[in-house]
């Protein structure tokens, strides 16, 4: 244990602004006296696993490279889940953005995206669009509260949830961004539309609002891809691919010239963290597979992104028409 404490210390001492001490720095997370971390440092006193794991997670450090945990194919992962109520919506809002801040602070930092579905950062916050996102996670609940949310017009969303949720989506402002879709990234978004109007927890009104806002989310993406850049006047660079042959399913992948982590979601904003590095070195190639079997539609492609969104538009004025006529919806769509 004492070999592994002094690397953690050597780790963590990397990570210290010039003007901090370590011993504070250890004493303050640990929450005990200088005197007592001095003695940790020095190895007089030994440094528990728990004690690691704390200051490991308050310094952003890789527990399996710290403890050679990737031996023999076993690793250490980190679980975060959210409850699905109003409270766990705010803290994964606020741990998330915590979370892709300090990574942003890494040289060349970037995060990947194979996504299911449209990422909720691309959605205005205070749109009805957003207040549905909100509403259909709490609504598919597994602790019996969704029989509280009997439809979408009496729901609201209080002000620390708008508060967190903006906080959260302008964070990926500072950070470069790659997303992978599939056709089937605005499939589940329309799909879960469509299902909730047919079944009058959406109104017809409400349904028709949140398909033209879908619509102008999509010009807003487009207009980012068109010029590689997440605005037109910010550095943090906006990469967009479309992948025909590979089920995408919410993976997401940060990586940095120093660190790498990867974040394997379930049930719902539940997600396990990993940042062994042969783990992580895989899912990069794995990244590098999907990429490199998808077409580029951001940047100096006009042709492509033309038929992709194009795509995209005729999809969204489908069910726009499907729900003005009340029909049952139509195969073309998917």
């Amino acid at each position: 244990m004492e070999k592994t404490s002094f690397k953690l210390f050597e780790e963590i001492q990397k990570e210290l602004p010039k003007n901090v001490l370590l011993v504070e720095a250890i004493a303050d997370a640990l929450d005990i006296s200088n005197d007592a971390a001095y003695r940790r440092l020095k190895g007089k006193t030994n440094l528990s696993f728990d004690e690691a794991l704390l200051l490991a997670k308050q310094y952003n450090i890789s527990i399996n490279n710290l403890y050679e945990l990737s031996v023999n194919n076993s690793f250490y992962v980190e679980k975060k889940s959210f409850l699905k109520s109003k409270e766990g919506l705010i803290n994964f809002y606020k741990t998330e953005a915590k979370s892709i801040l300090n990574f942003s602070k890494y040289t060349d930092s970037r995060i990947i995206i194979g996504a299911k579905q449209i990422p909720i950062y691309h959605i205005p916050f205070n749109s009805l669009y957003s207040k549905f996102r909100v509403f259909l996670y709490l609504r598919m609940s597994t602790n019996g509260s969704s029989s509280l949310l009997s439809n979408l017009s009496s729901f609201n969303i209080e002000h620390d949830v708008l508060k967190a949720s903006k906080e959260f989506k302008d964070v990926f402002k500072i950070i470069n961004i790659e997303e992978v879709w599939s056709d089937a990234t605005i499939h589940n978004c329309l799909n879960q539309l469509y299902y909730f109007y047919k079944i009058n927890i959406v109104n017809r009104d409400e349904a028709l609002l949140m398909c033209a806002e879908i619509k102008e989310m999509m010009k807003q993406i487009e207009f980012k891809a068109v010029n590689g850049l997440w605005n037109g006047n910010d550095k943090n660079s906006y990469s967009l691919y479309h992948n025909k042959l590979l089920t995408l399913n919410n993976m997401v992948y940060l990586s940095s010239e120093n660190k790498k982590k990867a974040l394997m979601l379930y049930d719902g904003l539940s997600h396990v963290e990993i940042e062994d590095a042969s783990v992580c070195n895989e899912i990069e190639r794995y990244f590098e597979k999907v990429i490199h079997f998808s077409s580029k539609i951001s940047g100096n492609v006009e042709v492509a992104r033309s038929l992709f969104f194009s795509s995209m538009y005729e999809k969204i004025a489908i069910l726009e028409k499907q729900i003005k006529d009340d029909k049952e919806i139509v195969s073309v769509i998917w």
